[in-house]
């Protein structure tokens, strides 16, 4: 019985190449480019060159998830897009022309104002370091509004009014959820809602009616703590 020899890989140079060729293909498959690594290692046995050819991108055992992956985050990107389609922001204008609508007889809004084209709108009230917000979602039951403090001041007077908590808690007439964030150095008190579709159009006045309420109560009750504090901005004072 002839017992064949061991066969030897041929020597093959660095792998800084075989590196950049790896994340090439990475890069381009995350970009849903459907493409392989494939490695190509020669041997010689009996004085022949033979050719190993192994999938390393994606492994055989893993190409199914990775497609199932792919297939999900191309599903994402479309419904990203989706919501930023003129179809989309169409709806948003006339999303948001509804919640006007409920706030505007307040009179509190500044002067020229127009409904937004996203998901989220600010409402112009004259408070520049404050940003009194509102926000909406196609994709999931629920919406809020909140109050953004902002500005070189925002954590401190967040903290301000995080100090008439139970004052401001008791005008709106629900519990607020209170918030900081101490990399941007601000904070914000938020009122969530759920329980509402905002893909279902007949049920838009529940809904408009129930953020510019919200919206209308988070104002009133944080305007006495406010005002002093954008007084005290413009004079400088501490």
């Amino acid at each position: 019985m002839t017992r064949a020899r061991s066969a030897n890989p041929l020597s093959a140079k660095g792998g800084g190449e075989c590196t950049a060729t790896t994340d090439a293909v990475l890069w381009l498959g995350e970009r849903d480019i459907d493409i392989r690594c494939i490695r190509l290692r020669p041997y010689r046995a009996d004085g022949k060159t033979l050719i190993d050819v192994q999938q390393v991108i994606p492994l055989p055992e893993a190409q199914d998830y990775m497609i199932r992956i792919r297939e999900k985050e191309q599903q994402e990107r479309r419904s990203r897009a989706a919501r930023f389609s003129e179809e989309s922001q169409q709806a948003c204008v006339d999303y948001w022309q509804g919640v006007l609508s409920v706030i505007e007889p307040a009179n509190i809004l500044e002067e020229g104002y127009r409904p937004g084209r996203k998901e989220d709108m600010r409402f112009r009230v004259g408070w520049p370091q404050f940003w009194l917000k509102a926000y909406f979602s196609r994709r999931h039951p629920k919406g809020g509004v909140w109050l953004d403090c902002r500005g070189d001041a925002g954590l401190k007077n967040f903290e301000v009014l995080k100090a008439h908590q139970a004052e401001i808690e008791a005008a709106v007439g629900e519990h607020l959820v209170w918030t900081t964030d101490d990399e941007r150095e601000q904070g914000s008190l938020s009122i969530r809602l759920t329980g509402f579709d905002a893909n279902d159009r007949s049920d838009w006045p529940r809904q408009h009616k129930l953020i510019g309420e919200r919206l209308l109560r988070l104002y009133w009750a944080v305007k006495p703590f406010v005002e002093p504090l954008l007084r005290s901005d413009a004079e400088g004072g501490d």
